[in-house]
């Protein structure tokens, strides 16, 4: 048997800013750090995360406009440095990567990891044939890999579900945030637009259905109806245009800020009264983790899954039905008013810590540091 040169391998569509890509990034840093070679491999080399892949790792770029068309060039990649674990994200990418190892004939271990509910990911976007397809080759194909982590356990309750994955192949293993590293870079100088000392709202994500903004801008209407504030999005996605009408209509232009993708969204996040998520589902979002790092108040909606997860039922925050605008609404002025549930932040974000995520994912992968 040839000896592998690579230990861990990384697969990713591309690096856009999302959640997966995030973590992906930062676990190729974790692993790179304990001496581990390390590859990042994505179907195309684009993306808002690129600069910060560590030095330390290396990128294979598969020259691809989607991981579907790059399945005979990753079975070439993992022919060719045989990782001796390879670990992919994020479902249509799962599905090549698993096929792709299975047909390389490498003896590496594969790993597949899912961020969101897949239920309810598959409900939207998607045509009824695409769906049945996704969940056809989902059954098929997933029980190939050796293990399938998922992010939070109604993450793993989903694809036990949709897939049939027997729960002894699954793993729940939260998403890393570097506590330390937000605190600091939240410490540089930022400012919102407005000139005023009202207190500030703020959400942020990909600007995309799963998120529903809209709810958003309808609960802050009806709190801004009540206390004079602000709401500031951060993030970048293909519904800008439907929440720049949206604001238009709600005449509160000059209450709500649209500020696009920022690299460093924390800056603003220590500026604002609490931060909101309003999706309708998730798998482990980590910008309610990165708050709580932030000592920052936050109203969720109870979606499925991950934020009741950290939140720990409403311990550490406060939760609200999916889609209902009113309850979201009252938990906002639930936090104007000061009635916001007190703890220990430091003790909310112990289970996230990096390097005990990363000693988790090592042994799923089988690979000492």
């Amino acid at each position: 048997m040839v000896a592998s040169a690579v230990d861990i391998a990384l697969f990713l569509p591309s690096f856009a800013g999302g959640g997966a890509e995030r973590v992906f990034v930062t676990l190729s840093g974790l692993f790179a750090a304990r001496g581990l070679r390390v590859d990042l491999v994505v179907a195309r080399h684009e993306g808002a995360l690129l600069a910060r892949v560590p030095p330390e790792v290396r990128l294979i770029d598969l020259g691809v406009s989607r991981p579907s068309r790059g399945i005979f060039a990753l079975i070439r990649y993992l022919r060719r440095e045989r990782p001796r674990a390879f670990l992919s994200a994020l479902t249509h990418a799962n599905l090549v990567a698993a096929i792709a190892h299975r047909l390389s004939g490498v003896e590496g271990r594969c790993v597949l990891s899912e961020r969101v509910s897949i239920e309810k990911a598959l409900q939207r976007g998607k045509r009824p044939l695409d769906r049945w397809l996704t969940v056809a080759l989902g059954k098929r194909i997933y029980p190939w890999s050796d293990t399938v982590v998922a992010v939070s356990h109604g993450a793993a309750l989903s694809v036990q579900q949709a897939f049939g994955v027997p729960k002894k192949q699954l793993r729940v293993i939260y998403n890393p945030v570097d506590i330390a590293g937000i605190r600091a870079a939240a410490q540089e100088e930022a400012r919102f637009p407005w000139v005023d000392d009202y207190p500030v709202f703020i959400a942020v994500g990909r600007l995309n259905e799963q998120k529903n903004f809209p709810l958003l801008l309808r609960a802050f209407r009806r709190v801004r109806a009540h206390m004079p504030c602000h709401l500031a999005i951060v993030g970048e996605g293909e519904e800008r245009r439907l929440l720049e009408s949206l604001i238009r209509e709600t005449r509160l232009s000059q209450d709500i800020w649209l500020a696009g993708y920022r690299d460093n969204p924390w800056l603003f996040m220590t500026l604002a009264v609490s931060l909101v998520c309003s999706s309708d589902y998730e798998g482990l979002p980590n910008v309610l983790i990165e708050a709580l790092a932030l000592n920052l108040p936050i109203v969720s909606t109870d979606c499925p899954s991950g934020p009741a997860e950290i939140l720990e039922g409403g311990r550490y925050g406060l939760l609200t039905p999916v889609g209902d605008e009113e309850a979201l609404a009252a938990a906002m002025l639930r936090v104007l008013t000061g009635d916001a549930p007190r703890f220990d932040y430091d003790e909310a974000v112990a289970r996230f810590q990096p390097e005990k995520i990363a000693d988790q994912y090592l042994n799923v992968l089988g690979v000492s540091s």
